[in-house]
């Protein structure tokens, strides 16, 4: 049945997280499914498939290949989660090249201890096996020598063809982006070449990347065209003989792995351009035809393989020359503004096509006018025969003068269209430079001081002491808080102001702790409004100590902590070290909309670029939030300050993961801030 290879973006982290952490806890695991969001409100369509993929997990015996189980689940498991890749039949399994050992991870080196009995493979031997691992670092490793080492190029180039290629490092740099590695595995979705919607898909279909089935369809396509004009064969006929029969269910195709009243490949959505014929199998006729002459250049044919392909074959040319114009009409109504979505380079393609076509056509129509002009000399001057050729010759004159004047316009057209996409990929620096400039003095007005957190690796000097995580400060006479069960919360941050530059609006002095639940959601309410739960608060508590008592003689001792098997994001204790900064909002926080306008206005380069210069990321008191997913406020960025932000911070020394790399934000009204009521402070996480 062939390979049918996906790439999938993903860390160990997230392999832990979303599969050996939760494949015997189905409730904590639907709970991470909600977080992420895989399904639409009120369907639990793909979260079911990934408890599913869990079960399946949780059956696998040792006496089982692991590549052919759990590690092909865990590919499906991403692909709910997340964006992936496909390409056919082309792995870095199939590389048998020891230039591209270094690059790779073995699965021995990831998983838990309990998983290391299976037989392991680390490569795809079979269909539905997961193949090669490549960790982040590696990813960065492999696309700085792809670009530099001509040897790593080649090889890779060769491998996965040029097409296919182009795939590969697409999935690559998205996996850098996302700061994750790279999983491939085969049999996660199975293209229908002939139907991409009746693709057969075990994780979820809209989570694949279009571009690698579509270049399989065009592939097969090519092959069966070819195929039929070889062997007088009706495509119509074979198409209908190899597809398989439509299925008809009222909501859901659990085989299929998706909805079957979606489309996954939207023609009129996705490719509303390409109906008109930029998409190579509507031009597929204009191939086979351009074949024939050895180039895609009718103007490079000789004279007589030019007539002979008019004369029998002018039906097809006509129809190819009006797909052209169609397509050339289709650029100039939308005045080059959307043409972003096409890729540049297949654009490029298809424009020195429509115009070698009208060139070609309009050669075509004069050499014929030659041709009969020459005939008449030789044959004779009958009077009807001069009538006879006075009239085609005229028909053919004015084809060949309209053909012309067209030729004109497409290629005033084809040097306009070409003059843009050059302009797509070469926009200055001196351009990128003044539209950050712009950007950065529309937000000064909005900078904010804030106190930068960063937690250290050696443990709290007192009880009162500034930390993350580790027991609280806490006086004897004071309930601990606790949520309606009884059970108490635990602490992940504790701030001293007097141990940190001052900060205008908060206290000079006390201490500011930050209470969590550990339970499925860290403590978050999900279902109910904030009123609601700032009269009856269960997943969280913001305390404060307005006078600090510096004698652990009156402090309790005998408090919670965390314990290591816990699931907060962190189990342990860390000093903190403050520095007071100044930042503008970034395009996450949506005071940025409020101040610089849409951040989309801009080109790619530009929206790269300030994402860089502008980030809130990290752990901090006050200042311009950050998000994994999105501001959660809906406009109500004014009402609501940042309070405290607790980023995941994670290296040799320390441990601090908010889910997937994720961050939590505590929020407060102003008013409330000054008189020092942290009685009403929003809680919110999410995470990638």
């Amino acid at each position: 049945m062939g390979y049918d290879i996906s790439f999938h973006p993903i860390s160990e982290e997230q392999i832990q997280a979303w599969y050996f952490d939760v494949i015997g806890n189905h409730h904590r695991a639907r709970e991470i499914a909600k977080v992420h969001g895989v399904d639409k409100e009120g369907e639990d369509f793909y979260e079911n498939k990934y408890i599913e993929m869990l079960t399946l997990g949780k059956e696998a015996t040792a006496e089982e290949d692991f590549d052919n189980t759990h590690g092909y689940y865990i590919a499906n498991v991403q692909g709910i989660f997340e964006k992936y890749f496909y390409l056919r039949g082309a792995a870095f399994s199939f590389i048998a090249s020891p230039l591209m050992e270094p690059y790779y991870k073995k699965w021995e080196e990831i998983i838990p201890n309990d998983y290391r009995d299976y037989t392991i493979e680390n490569k795809i031997v079979d269909n539905y096996y997961s193949g090669k691992f490549i960790p982040y670092s590696k990813v960065c490793q492999l696309l700085e020598d792809y670009a530099n080492n001509e040897e790593i190029k080649t090889l890779l180039n060769k491998e996965f063809l040029s097409a296919g290629v182009e795939i590969i490092i697409e999935a690559l740099h998205f996996a850098k982006e996302q700061g994750v590695g790279l999983l491939e595995a085969d049999g996660v979705m199975e293209p229908n070449p002939l139907d991409l919607n009746e693709s057969t898909c075990y994780s979820n279909l809209f989570n694949c990347d279009i571009k690698g089935p579509l270049l399989y369809e065009k592939i097969a396509k090519k092959q069966m065209d070819a195929f039929a004009k070889e062997s007088d064969v009706d495509i119509e006929d074979m198409e209908k003989k190899m597809l398989r029969v439509e299925y008809e269910v009222e909501e859901e195709d659990e085989d299929d792995g998706y909805h079957a009243d979606e489309l996954w490949y939207d023609e009129e959505e996705y490719d509303k351009f390409y109906e008109e014929g930029i998409e190579l199998y509507g031009l597929n006729e204009l191939d086979l035809l351009l074949d024939e002459i050895d180039e895609h250049n009718i103007l490079k044919a000789p004279w007589y393989k030019r007539l002979r392909l008019f004369f029998f074959r002018g039906k097809q040319l006509k129809e190819a020359e009006t797909t052209a114009l169609k397509m050339k009409m289709l650029f100039m109504h939308h005045d080059f503004e959307n043409i972003e979505i096409l890729d540049k380079e297949e654009t490029a393609e298809y424009a020195k096509k429509v115009f070698h076509i009208a060139k070609g056509l309009n050669s075509i129509h004069f050499e014929i006018s030659i041709m009969l002009f020459s005939a008449y000399m030789m044959i004779g001057k009958s009077s009807f025969f001069l009538w006879f050729w006075i009239f085609i010759f005229g028909l053919n004159l004015k084809r060949a003068l309209d053909s012309f004047s067209e030729s004109k316009e497409v290629t005033l057209w084809y040097d306009r269209l070409m003059s843009h996409l050059e302009s797509m990929d070469n926009i200055s620096q001196k351009e990128v430079d003044s539209s950050i400039a712009e950007i950065k003095e529309k937000l000064t007005p909005y900078a904010k001081e804030m106190i930068s957190i960063t937690p250290q690796a050696e443990k709290p000097a007192f009880l009162w002491s500034s930390k993350f995580g580790g027991h609280p400060y806490w006086t004897k006479e004071r309930d601990y808080p606790a949520n309606a069960k009884g059970n108490p919360l635990y602490m992940i941050a504790q701030l001293n102001f007097a141990e940190m530059p001052d900060l205008e609006g908060y206290p000079k002095e006390g201490i500011l702790q930050f209470f969590i639940a550990d339970d499925n959601l860290l403590g978050l309410t999900l279902d109910k409004n904030p009123e609601e739960i700032f009269k009856d608060p269960q997943g969280y508590r913001v305390i404060y100590h307005e006078k600090v008592v510096k004698d652990e003689a009156l402090l309790e001792k005998n408090l919670p902590t965390v314990n290591e098997n816990s699931s907060m994001p962190l189990t342990k204790a860390y000093a903190l070290k403050f520095i007071k900064k100044e930042e503008f909002p970034s395009p996450s926080d949506c005071m940025y909309e409020v101040a610089a306008g849409d951040i989309y206005d801009y080109s790619d380069d530009v929206v790269d670029t300030l994402w860089e210069e502008v980030c809130n990321d990290g752990s901090k008191l006050g200042g311009y939030a950050n998000f994994a997913q999105e501001d959660p406020r809906y406009g109500m960025c004014k009402k609501w300050q940042l309070l405290f932000q607790m980023d995941s911070d994670y290296d040799e020394d320390i441990e601090i993961m908010w889910g997937d790399s994720g961050v939590a934000n505590f929020f407060i009204e102003p008013e409330h801030l000054k008189v020092r009521d942290f009685s009403r402070v929003l809680y919110n996480w999410d995470c990638h």
